[in-house]
């Protein structure tokens, strides 16, 4: 009896951390029918892609945090631009349960490392008004403010949406193409825009989950 609810307890914590379970899909809907959206506003669009300065933004309100498209060109681009620094990628989705750790995990790490780190945050949502909107409300939330990103069209805006994010990863990261489906997943360069992780922080991987401190510390 014991060891069968330490087996329930992993795989909740599983569950919880990163979304690579079809038994979240049921979470997800609850938690995106629990957001409060305006769906007829359609003024909540992302804006096509550009090179943007990464500067922390001064916003008053969450519709002032642009959403910008991306595809795997504008991924090399920004990988190539972003200069003497780690750079942190995560693929995530605003329904995931594994989303507000994430971003807690961003925001905590950005306040110790912001010398050393730069973070990219890539939906792989649906591209769709009311969903650009919930992004916009829960980066607002977390306080992240920093330019951040949507998968455009070239990926099929109507698949599920951690489908959308595993074929773009597969597209700029072919390490990553062995990986199971899920978010939010993590992309882990060095200063050379050399590859050090890839997968789900602190889900079957011996490196600790905060990744950051482990390779800065080397």
């Amino acid at each position: 009896m014991i060891l069968k609810k330490v087996v329930i307890l992993l795989s909740a914590f599983t569950i919880l951390s990163s979304c690579n379970s079809l038994v979240v899909r049921v979470g997800n809907l609850a938690n995106r029918m629990s957001e409060n959206v305006d769906r007829n506003k359609q003024n909540f669009l992302a804006i096509p892609f550009e090179k943007v300065s990464y500067t922390k933004l001064q916003v008053k309100r969450f519709d002032e945090i642009p959403i910008h498209l991306i595809n795997a060109t504008n991924f090399s681009t920004l990988l190539s631009n972003a200069g003497n620094y780690f750079k942190y990628f995560v693929i995530y989705t605003v329904g995931c349960q594994g989303t507000p750790s994430e971003l807690r995990y961003i925001q905590k790490s950005d306040s110790l490392f912001s010398d050393q780190v730069k973070f990219f945050l890539i939906s792989s949502d649906n591209i769709a008004a009311y969903l650009i909107q919930m992004l916009q409300k829960k980066l607002f939330r977390s306080g992240f403010f920093y330019p951040t990103y949507i998968i455009d069209h070239t990926v099929k805006s109507f698949l599920d949406d951690r489908k959308r994010g595993e074929i773009f990863r597969n597209q700029v990261c072919e390490e990553c193409r062995g990986d199971i489906i899920g978010v939010p997943y993590v992309m882990l360069f060095d200063h050379s825009n050399r590859l050090l992780f890839h997968g789900y922080r602190g889900y079957k991987t011996e490196i600790p989950a905060d990744i950051i401190r482990y390779f800065i510390s080397k």
